[in-house]
């Protein structure tokens, strides 16, 4: 998942990079852009959806249920999914003001800058959770891996501990 990612945030960037690369060419020469570049802007936006819905779409909300544990999950999972519309709507609100004040080309090239932060971000502070127990990736986030009941019990029993209140049974003499 995190190799999913980091590959991603490249394609995406690539891709915007592109579309900001047409609209700047297009600024500058606007008709070799129309003829020889005019493939590039839907090139580019179908390659970012397309990486986009592969990877930046499904994983975040997969891996919440991994990296957060049982006891803040529910309020865990609530936050972020408050941060993401946020961040959604806040971009939304904020595209076209930066296409007026920056141009369409800076436009994509900054959305291209933030999706190679978000590689750096992953490379750095995204762990691996594919194949990895829920208690594996506890460890890798630093805390300490708690375990079930039945584990515990186990352990108990193996060290001659008994995890069971037996007053019942003493009381009956």
């Amino acid at each position: 998942r995190r190799i999913l990612l980091m590959s991603a945030s490249c394609f995406m960037a690539v891709a915007l990079a592109g579309v900001g690369t047409y609209f700047y060419v297009k600024d500058k020469d606007p008709e070799y852009a129309e003829t020889s570049l005019s493939w590039l802007p839907l090139t580019g936006l179908l390659l970012f959806m397309v990486t986009f819905s592969v990877a930046y779409g499904p994983i975040p909300w997969l891996m919440m249920g991994e990296l957060f544990s049982g006891d803040v999950r529910d309020l865990c999972s609530s936050i972020a999914s408050c941060f993401n519309w946020s961040l959604s709507f806040i971009v939304t609100l904020a595209f076209v003001p930066m296409q007026e004040s920056l141009g369409p080309a800076w436009t994509y090239w900054v959305f291209g800058i933030v999706c190679l932060i978000s590689l750096v971000f992953c490379f750095f502070l995204a762990p691996e959770t594919k194949g990895r127990t829920l208690e594996e990736v506890a460890g890798l986030m630093g805390k300490p891996p708690q375990q079930s009941p039945i584990q515990s019990a186990v352990e108990h029993h193996k060290m001659g501990q008994t995890t069971h209140n037996n007053e019942a049974y003493d009381n009956n003499e």
